[in-house]
């Protein structure tokens, strides 16, 4: 019996969410025994050559880089590029595990927002501690390098602390993701959410991306590794709460007192 391939194209604001993986789990389960490989998402994402109206689908290739720039150079020698063709170059997020942090079970935070000011100017508030406090925490200290420290401590006494693992200036940032402290560790960010084992230092990956969109900047961040749905869905609403705090800052703006004050 053949093969067919299926390929996704999302709306320039489609934002990924546990609504949408839900839906998309449902149709998987739908397919029975035709399904061959649920395939991944693609969340970080560009384009080379002529990807219009008037090319067709032609196959597909998987590789490895450190990072898209890095990608997009390795499919830069694609042969399609001289023959009137494009292609599309995406980082995959593992939907094989169920589009979930590795080994926790559980979805990871997805959050985008639209910011009115160019990514240049947003990275600086992503690498600077004197800017960083402005939109998340009272005290920061970044070592914005891979390997360099990345701890925010904030004002009801949780402190968030990790490492550095990816810096593309002006692009792409990531680092480790944990609360500094036994105590802490084994707490979670909103009172009502059950435990699920804690997040200590470093224990989950935070990846953040900056995009031109419009004048300003997407930003898309991503969230893996947290143990429960519990300290996802928290993460999700202080992420989404933060990120949106960076926005009001990033433009001008007074976000107001910091929600954890």
């Amino acid at each position: 019996m053949p093969t067919y391939l299926i390929t996704n194209r999302v709306p320039g604001d489609f934002t990924p969410s546990a609504g949408n993986f839900a839906a998309w789990t449902a149709w998987f389960e739908s397919l029975g025994a035709s399904l061959e490989d649920r395939g991944n998402p693609a969340f970080d994402r560009r384009t080379l050559g002529n990807c219009g109206p008037d090319t067709v689908l032609g196959g597909y290739t998987l590789l490895t880089a450190p990072g898209l720039e890095a990608a997009a150079a390795l499919a830069a020698g694609h042969p399609l590029l001289t023959r009137g063709g494009g292609v599309e170059i995406g980082e995959l997020t593992p939907l094989n595990l169920g589009s979930q942090a590795a080994g926790s079970g559980t979805p990871a935070v997805a959050v985008s927002v639209h910011i009115a000011a160019p990514p240049q100017r947003v990275f600086g508030y992503l690498t600077d501690a004197a800017r960083y406090v402005e939109w998340m925490g009272c005290e920061a200290l970044l070592e914005p390098v891979p390997g360099g420290v990345y701890r925010v401590a904030m004002r009801d006494g949780f402190a968030a602390a990790g490492t550095f693992t990816e810096v593309e200036p002006a692009r792409r940032i990531a680092f480790t993701w944990g609360w500094d402290g036994e105590e802490a560790a084994q707490r979670v960010l909103h009172a009502g959410a059950r435990q699920g084992g804690g997040v200590p230092a470093g224990s989950t990956r935070v990846v953040v991306t900056l995009d031109e969109d419009g004048g300003g900047t997407r930003l898309a961040l991503r969230h893996d590794g947290l143990p429960s749905p519990e300290l996802r869905d928290a993460h999700q609403a202080a992420w989404q709460a933060y990120l949106g705090r960076l926005a009001v800052v990033a433009a001008g703006g007074d976000p107001g007192p910091d929600p954890h004050s």
